[in-house]
């Protein structure tokens, strides 16, 4: 049973299990989150402070690479001529500042990297939207 487990014990079953567990923002984020039991979600709810100190414990915040990474990010919207006003840029966006100013490089990562497939799938429906049109012209 999950809730008799230690956290670094939880934490192994539910990644051994295809699980994603994050932290972001202070709390913890497990994906796919659908797929957990009632006693997984019971059991991260007992060891949530345990679990957020091990998840915690990772990346220490490095202004260079974030810098790198959000200059990357953002020529990426210019390079593939994606709107950065689109409200679903603007909100992936703001994830990534609040990680950076929470100095949470973890987090930043992770924000950067939904900020990435965001802006290349806007950037694919965008371009089939221009193939679509060039073939009804």
């Amino acid at each position: 049973m999950t809730t008799l487990m230690t956290a670094p014990e939880l934490l192994a079953d539910l990644t051994g299990r295809g699980f994603t567990v994050r932290t972001t923002n202070g709390a913890i984020a497990v994906t796919p989150a659908s797929a957990l039991s009632t006693a997984d979600r019971e059991a991260i709810r007992e060891r949530r402070a345990e679990l957020l100190g091990i998840l915690s414990a990772g990346e220490v915040w490095d202004a260079a690479t974030a810098s790198c990474l959000m200059f990357d990010a953002d020529s990426l919207v210019e390079s593939l001529g994606v709107d950065g006003r689109h409200p679903a840029i603007a909100n992936a966006a703001a994830t990534a500042v609040i990680a950076q100013l929470a100095h949470d490089m973890t987090a930043f990562r992770n924000a950067i990297s939904e900020f990435v497939v965001l802006v290349r799938r806007l950037a694919a429906v965008r371009s089939a939207h221009k193939a679509a049109g060039e073939r009804s012209e």
